[in-house]
């Protein structure tokens, strides 16, 4: 069948089987090994949902499907696939159950679904990836079927599920002992009776999800080689294999909410992601007003700054501060100094010019003083006695040039700071500042807090600029308002996409958006032609 054909087939499969089928116990997330690395679980029927999609809508697709299929598809298969749009529990798949996506070390990416009714399944495979009237190949071993999708990729399936897997490239008959392993697995042997999985399902979201911090570095780490694994490691002091990130991703009305924690049982690592929590203080917002509510984008962290020197002093990052001071830089105590918020604020773009302040709160000036006198001192001497592009303001305050923006930098009234504004704009207060900025009211509430700005930041000379050439995208990307993240006092951080429109549902102006965009693609090639005829006909 023509790859196209099929894609659009099973969108429509997933739309209207998760609109009518039924569902039962989630036996099939037995089939995904306990050393998974990865394990996802997407709740379609609350995608479909929260999508607008109805069963009128599959209809209207599936008739241009089939229009579509005139040429590809034999009257048989046009006439099966007909029936299929008409009633998708035809295809023996139940979408209702969750669909698990996973990753192990045997088996690269895989997805997995619940099966109601084996036939039907099998006539779907065999109308599906039937070409030119000529049937695929369905083989059977030990009381399971499979299909070879490609070099790498298999289809299995019984009475309870269906697996779709790619392997790494170690040869055919290795990936069908993987299969194979997968279509036997007992509940047991799975990742149903790992805490990370029933952490995930306790999870509130559309999309629920874990990996292993640990097999998740290694892959990042794959192109450094063993020694560029090892280093990385050596940044925790506790073993990050016992870790694992539960996420969830829920769409909501006016809004796409992304949230994170780690989870472990064992003894160690847990007491170890106490002392980092513990860096995180309440935050005073002290700062805020210097930032006006025009901010494009604002961090607000509370830091207690001898907790973090004391975490990581364990480690790898504690060697280099010791190798640090032999060589006669003390980084160890401006690092305890710090002692409440760490705020940063970007407030202007422009195409030669960024202005940016940052601000942090000391609970003893001299040793930053002595940090930045240091600098200063090496700088001069490198120069042979000057530097004009490092100026010592006074015994506090300094200015240096970075790619011809004058920076400010210093200590006063126990605040380091470092600015790219005139210095008079950097300690003025607003009256109207970062707490009215959208969703400012997250300020004060969490230790740590992130607004962007999105729609202030499509004000910008060079970006507003760069949309005018792309009205579609413009009227797009101006449906949202910002972007927010914050970590709270239960160890969860959580991220949202803000819409303009409060009120429909984030996926549904996601799937709109993507429809408009879609359609006017479609639309443009035609739209070029006809104004190509006219211009023929004039001539």
């Amino acid at each position: 069948m023509n790859k196209n054909l099929l894609s659009r087939l099973l969108l429509l499969f997933i739309v209207g089987a998760a609109l009518f089928s039924c569902s039962r116990k989630n036996e099939h997330a037995e089939r995904i090994p306990a050393d998974a690395i990865f394990v996802a679980s997407i709740n379609l029927q609350n995608l479909v949902d929260k999508s607008g999609y109805t069963a009128e809508d599959a209809k209207i697709l599936g008739a241009k499907f089939a229009e579509e299929a005139q040429s590809s598809l034999s009257p048989e298969q046009i006439k099966y696939f007909q029936k299929l749009i008409a009633d998708p529990r035809e295809a023996g798949l139940s979408l209702k159950a969750p669909v698990y996506v996973f990753s192990s070390p045997d088996i690269s990416f895989a997805l997995v679904a619940q099966v109601d009714s084996e036939s039907k399944l099998e006539t779907f495979i065999r109308e599906s990836f039937k070409t030119d009237g000529k049937e695929v190949n369905i083989s059977t071993q030990d009381g399971y079927h499979f299909v070879n999708l490609n070099n790498t990729g298999l289809l299995g399936y019984d009475n309870r599920s269906c697996i779709v897997t790619f392997g790494k490239a170690t040869g055919r008959d290795v990936q069908l002992k993987h299969l194979g392993e997968a279509m036997k697995r007992k509940g047991s042997e799975s990742i149903t009776k790992h805490s990370a999985y029933k952490e995930m399902e306790q999870e509130q979201g559309d999309l629920r999800m874990f990996y292993s911090l640990g097999g998740m570095m290694d892959m990042a780490m794959q192109g450094y080689g063993a020694l560029g694994a090892s280093m990385a490691r050596e940044i925790y002091s506790f073993n990050i294999d016992s870790c694992y990130a539960i996420n969830s991703i829920a769409f909501e009305a006016g809004k796409l909410t992304y949230a994170q924690r780690i989870h472990t049982e064992n003894l160690k690592a847990k007491q170890s992601l106490e002392e980092i929590y513990k860096i995180a203080k309440p935050s005073s917002g002290e700062f805020i007003k210097y930032f006006p509510a025009s901010s494009l984008a604002f961090l607000n962290i509370g830091l207690d700054g001898n907790k973090l020197l004391k975490l990581i002093s364990g480690g790898s990052l504690g060697v280099i501060l010791a190798m640090a001071e032999a060589e006669g830089v003390n980084f160890s105590t401006p690092i305890a100094s710090l002692d409440g918020d760490i705020t940063i604020g970007l407030m202007e773009l422009h195409e030669d010019y960024v202005g940016a302040t940052l601000m942090a709160k000391l609970n003893d000036e001299q040793p930053m003083v002595s940090l930045l006198d240091y600098f200063y001192t090496q700088a001069v001497e490198q120069e042979g006695g000057v530097n004009a592009d490092f100026v010592k303001i006074d015994n506090q305050n300094y200015q240096t040039i970075i790619d011809k923006m004058t920076i400010s930098f210093g200590v006063k009234d126990n605040i380091f700071y470092i600015s790219s504004l005139p210095t008079e704009q950097t300690w003025q207060e607003h009256k109207q500042n970062a707490s009215e900025m959208p969703e400012g009211q997250l300020l004060g509430k969490s230790p740590s807090v992130l607004l962007v700005n999105i729609a202030q930041i499509l004000k910008v000379d060079r970006i507003a600029s760069e949309l005018a050439g792309e009205p579609l995208i413009k009227h797009q990307v101006e449906k949202l308002v910002s972007l927010t993240s914050c970590y709270n006092d239960k160890n969860i951080s959580s991220t949202e996409l803000h819409f303009k429109d409060a009120k429909t549902n984030a996926l549904k102006q996601l799937v709109d958006m993507i429809r408009e965009v879609s359609e006017a693609k479609q639309s443009a090639p035609v739209v070029a032609e006809e104004a190509t005829q006219e211009t023929e006909v004039t001539q």
